[in-house]
């Protein structure tokens, strides 16, 4: 049997490197890019593209802004090599259509989909101020009581998944993401339903 100091060490490496891995996967999904699909400036249908925030595997985040309406929102891009695949497309239709389905506070909101004669597919989604989870994890262990608001929200949200009858299949904590809401709160928002089963 080993030593406690001796387990409690290798918990720690451990822990830092999952934190390391959650990070990485965070850079990976969320890390805004140095070049995207479309630049700033751009104006897609109401929308004037603002700024590369994310990436994923299949498409690019970018804030922008609804001129007409003065509102901040995110576009989802669906990267250029996969939007004249129809598979690809239809896929990326049902992320958007599966999340869609359930109106609940913890599920990103989305509110349109387009898919323009030149060949640009998007979804329009709100825009959330904050971080994932996997970044947050990758400062190091969360307190038990923010551990468990935070299990408690994605609990309530994977609940309404299941009774709408959608599985989310993706759920990981890059997928996560912690909403900074006014004076220091913050509320959990499932993201990622590219892979979800309906």
């Amino acid at each position: 049997m080993k030593e406690p100091s001796t387990l409690s060490g290798q918990r720690a490496r451990a822990s830092v490197e999952v934190a390391e891995t959650y990070a990485k996967a965070a850079t990976a999904i969320l890390a805004p890019a140095e070049s995207g699909i479309i630049v700033g400036g751009t104006t897609l249908g109401s929308y004037q593209v603002l700024e590369l925030i994310g990436k994923g595997g299949m498409g690019e985040v970018y804030l922008a802004l609804h001129k007409l309406l003065d509102r901040r929102v995110a576009l989802k891009l669906l990267r250029s090599k996969y939007a004249s695949n129809r598979d690809a497309v239809k896929r990326f239709f049902m992320e958007a259509r599966a999340a869609c389905r359930i109106n609940h506070p913890n599920i990103v909101a989305i509110t349109d989909f387009v898919e323009d004669e030149g060949g640009i597919c998007f979804y329009v989604m709100e825009y959330l101020a904050g971080e994932a989870l996997a970044a947050r994890i990758a400062r190091g262990p969360l307190a038990l009581p923010e551990l468990l608001r935070i299990a408690f929200q994605i609990v309530e949200a994977l609940a309404a998944l299941h009774g709408a009858g959608v599985v989310h299949r993706d759920l990981k904590p890059g997928n996560i993401f912690l909403e900074r809401l006014s004076e220091g709160a913050e509320r959990v928002k499932l993201l990622a339903f590219g892979l979800v089963k309906i």
